[in-house]
């Protein structure tokens, strides 16, 4: 895991061709099996910044509205919602899956394609 100050180059570093299987599987995203696969190669591309995300009052309402627009965040706090996900689950087991089936897991990693894209 890499501590978030070194996080935005480390992000800038990845390559197209490392994204790319990620990216392929958003269109099906919510098929059984791509999810799994989705966060096999979050966990590969080191994606999940070291901070605390227990403190991070903005990612817990984030998290928490449903309605809220996704497309307005940019990478480095997408990637901070996955470490935020992520850590919850080890405390809270089931929490990923509940943010696998509401969607939000889906909406963050689109939304990081366009962020990389668009960079």
């Amino acid at each position: 895991m890499i501590d978030f100050e070194d996080f935005e180059k480390y992000i800038n570093s990845i390559s197209l061709k490392e994204w790319k299987p990620l990216f392929a599987l958003l269109p099906k995203i919510n098929q059984v099996g791509n999810m799994t696969r989705a966060m096999n190669i979050v966990y590969k591309l080191d994606l999940t910044p070291v901070f605390n995300w227990s403190d991070w009052k903005q990612g817990k309402e984030i998290i928490d509205n449903p309605k809220f627009d996704f497309t307005a965040l940019d990478k480095m706090t997408l990637c901070k919602l996955l470490t935020f996900i992520v850590r919850a689950n080890r405390f809270n087991g089931g929490y990923l899956t509940s943010c696998i089936n509401d969607g939000t897991m889906g909406k963050i990693l689109i939304n990081l394609k366009r962020c990389i894209i668009l960079n």
